[in-house]
């Protein structure tokens, strides 16, 4: 929290360096994007009816919603 402070004291003197801050390192307000992601992974992986490996699951799911930046 000290760090929120320091930087709307000193936003003006370092306008450039603050919004680079603010969108880069600041965390997200809200956990939606999860949402899909926990979804996803309930379509491909069951504890009954499915045989592949936990690993296997989070390299797909990575692949699935990232392969859009690539």
């Amino acid at each position: 929290m000290l760090t929120v402070h320091w930087w709307r004291q000193h936003e003006c003197q370092y306008p450039r360096v603050a919004d680079v801050e603010r969108r880069y390192l600041s965390a997200p307000s809200t956990s939606v994007a999860s949402e899909p992601l926990f979804s996803s992974a309930g379509d491909l992986y069951s504890d009954s009816g499915n045989r592949m490996a936990g690993q296997l699951v989070e390299k797909l799911l990575f692949i699935k919603h990232n392969l859009k930046y690539v």
